[in-house]
């Protein structure tokens, strides 16, 4: 057998007995997740609300559910959502609600744990907190058409939103709109930082406006450099492979191969440092990298470099 494939059938083969026979997986079954705001029969006088809960351990995400009057009858279900956080937020017209959360994780999940809330509005539009949905703080992205979102509130007549380079210079602004609808889209026509922000009104007041900050970037990164080892240079292992990619690089994608062609993989990973140290049997191996920006834009293909382990 060849040394390479029989070195990574015995890997395999290791990793299947382990993660078979000798992993054990976290159960949430027992857990509880204890829920902080809003508090257990409270009042609240906004219908922006934030609904937290303290992190469980061992749990990837979470299950949120919110149901008019109570959960009894599927029938006033009206939110149920995931999210790995341990807050969320979102706008309830007024009404009694119960809201519960459960944890989750890839193999178990803990029962569900209920409060009981009721929303009583006022009037008082200069109160509230307008909550922005999408796109999230601070995105990065090589979209550019964006689709701006945020949540309703119960008592505004309209809404305004606006766009700009940077709010504090009056000749960026790009967009300033007075919408009924609680969504815009707009499409870029150049890369950039830019800001958005989005406030309510009635006809007696208006709310605060909330601002959310977004980057717009289509042009892909520089190739990465590889360095060493040097081209065709005889090693040891373990080895560090060792590269240069430009500012902004968030992450590499590192491919290496047992045949110049590229046909047999022996490993591929995506690496957030600038180095990897490989370890493998003796033989000729090929490598190369591709860089991933903020945006999620990729680089092209570094030259295929290779070095050969003694």
């Amino acid at each position: 057998m060849n040394p390479i494939k029989k070195y990574c059938f015995i890997i395999i083969a290791l990793f299947s007995w382990l993660s078979c026979e000798h992993v054990d997986i976290d159960d949430l079954s027992n857990e509880v997740v204890s829920l902080v705001a809003p508090p257990n029969n409270s009042v609240s006088q906004l219908n922006n609300l934030t609904f937290w809960w303290e992190a469980v351990e061992d749990a990837d995400e979470y299950n949120l559910q919110i149901a008019q009057y109570s959960f009894d009858s599927i029938g006033y279900l009206i939110l149920d959502t995931t999210t790995a956080e341990t807050n969320y937020s979102y706008n309830l017209p007024k009404g009694v609600y119960q809201w519960r959360v459960k944890a989750v994780n890839n193999a178990s999940e803990s029962p569900y744990f209920t409060f009981n809330l009721e929303v009583e509005i006022n009037d008082d539009l200069d109160s509230q907190t307008i909550i922005l949905k999408s796109p999230k703080n601070n995105l990065t992205t090589n979209e550019k058409s964006i689709n701006f979102e945020w949540n309703t509130i119960e008592i505004a007549d309209v809404y305004t939103f606006q766009l700009a380079g940077n709010f504090g210079d009056i000749s960026s602004f790009i967009i300033n709109e007075t919408l009924t609808g609680t969504s815009y889209t707009h499409t870029f026509e150049s890369e950039g930082s830019f800001e958005w922000r989005v406030r309510a009104e009635n006809q007696n007041a208006v709310t605060a406006y909330v601002v959310r900050s977004l980057g717009v970037d289509c042009t892909a990164p520089i190739a990465p450099q590889l360095l060493l080892p040097v081209y065709g240079d005889t090693v040891q292992v373990p080895i560090s492979l060792v590269w240069e990619s430009e500012e902004g690089t968030v992450g590499d994608s590192l491919f290496i191969y047992t045949d110049a062609l590229g046909n047999d993989l022996w490993e591929k990973r995506y690496v957030e440092q600038l180095s990897y140290d490989f370890v493998g049997p003796a033989g000729n191996y090929f490598w190369k990298l591709k860089a991933l920006d903020a945006a999620g834009n990729e680089s092209d293909f570094s030259p295929l470099y290779t070095f050969i382990v003694e």
